[in-house]
């Protein structure tokens, strides 16, 4: 539970400067994009670090495949290193789930 607790309280973080945010010397700031079409590159423009956690939006219940959305996925990475080639960019993989069909 505790886990959980520290979870919920660290997706409401604020990034930048000024009051209730982690100020300067921490600066970034938070996207989020339920599908991997709703990924604009243009967003990571200026960033040291840019980190992409992936979910299973794209392949549950649109009758896509794995293949289509790691063929997008690669295409956004790939817009991404173009506008920022000096950016770090970590991808977490998707994790499993309690869909047998999801997780082949």
């Amino acid at each position: 539970k505790q886990w959980y607790q520290r979870r919920v309280r660290a997706r409401f973080l604020n990034f930048g400067s000024g009051r209730r945010t982690f100020g300067d010397k921490m600066p970034g700031k938070r996207i989020e994009s339920f599908t991997l079409e709703d990924i604009n590159p243009k967003l990571c423009v200026g960033y040291k670090n840019v980190f992409i956690h992936c979910g299973i939006n794209n392949i549950k219940g649109r009758n896509a495949n794995v293949h289509d959305a790691v063929d997008l996925l690669t295409s956004k990475l790939t817009a991404i290193q173009k506008l920022c080639p000096t950016s770090r960019i970590t991808v977490s993989p998707i994790l499993p789930t309690k869909s047998p069909s999801l997780n082949d």
